[in-house]
């Protein structure tokens, strides 16, 4: 049991998981139609190969991570699965532009493009000359493009294929930039706490993390807390713009009150898989109260 839990959030399955829930989510929320089942198909693929190839680098035999040591023992397996799922996603992607060959696309649609620009950027490229820059280094600026990337992903992404697909015009209203505000900053909360779990080695690296520059005290209390306080005060401006009943408003609140509970239990130091499970569970767990909540 322990190592098909290994297996699944070591080998970035559930991050597949969670960029399908949060976007299912938005969906609902926004009244908008599913999307082509083969774009969730890519989404999957996508997000599992992009993790695990950040990842691959952790080949250290003498390391005392687990994670480090789990792809070090699996290093062969996770490159043939590599390239299975390149496979996929181009045969994948070619069957979804054929599908939207005869569809008009916008300029404002072709805008979505930053968002993996983005995340192509957060980690470097590869090209010799250029692979040490990254915009990771920026320490501050981690869990905004972290926010930012994911936000894009599941809520920019399936509002603007969904205009592609059935040929609507682009309408980006408020309800549309609140959902977006929200999840960008649920998502800058767990990016900030998994740095927490880095503080070490990003203080030898001298990468200025907020952790790093204001302490784990400071952290949560003047940065995690507040942006807790202003993720639920959006959360509730889309539910009074929206009439959500009391139910919903509870059930949507769960993941909040979650969140809140996992920054107090920062302050006890936490094995790997506890950030990996709870921390990116509380993905998981919004885009599940987000979805039942809309169908309820």
């Amino acid at each position: 049991m322990k190592n098909f839990i290994k297996n699944i959030f070591f080998a970035n399955y559930f991050y597949g998981f969670c960029a399908l829930s949060l976007t299912i989510e938005t969906t609902l929320q926004l009244n908008i139609y599913f999307l082509h089942p083969i774009y969730y198909l890519i989404l999957f693929l996508s997000t599992v190969f992009y993790y695990t190839k950040a990842y691959t680098h952790l080949n250290d035999p003498s390391s005392n991570n687990s994670r480090t040591n789990w792809y070090y023992k699996n290093s062969a397996k996770i490159k043939k699965t590599q390239s299975v799922f390149i496979v996929l996603i181009a045969f994948f992607l070619v069957l979804y532009l054929n599908f939207l060959r005869d569809k008009t696309i916008s300029s404002a649609s072709i805008l979505i493009l930053i968002f993996p620009l983005t995340a192509l950027l957060y980690y470097g490229l590869s090209t010799k000359g250029i692979s040490n820059y990254n915009l990771r280094a920026l320490g501050w600026l981690k869990p905004i493009l972290i926010g930012f990337t994911w936000a894009g992903v599941v809520t920019a992404f399936p509002l603007i294929l969904f205009w592609v697909e059935n040929q609507t015009a682009p309408n980006f209203d408020i309800m549309y930039m609140l959902l977006f505000i929200k999840n960008m900053m649920y998502v800058i909360i767990l990016a900030i706490l998994f740095d927490i779990k880095d503080y070490a080695s990003d203080y030898n690296k001298e990468i200025k993390t907020f952790v790093v520059k204001y302490g784990l005290r400071s952290t949560i209390f003047y940065i995690l807390l507040p942006l807790s306080i202003i993720g639920f005060g959006l959360f509730m401006s889309v539910a009074i713009l929206n009439n959500f009943s009391a139910f919903r408003i509870i059930l949507n609140s769960i993941p909040f009150l979650a969140l809140l509970f996992v920054i107090y239990s920062m302050k006890k130091r936490r094995s790997i898989l506890y950030y990996l499970i709870i921390i990116d569970g509380l993905l998981l767990l919004k885009g599940i109260c987000g979805s039942i909540g809309m169908l309820v």
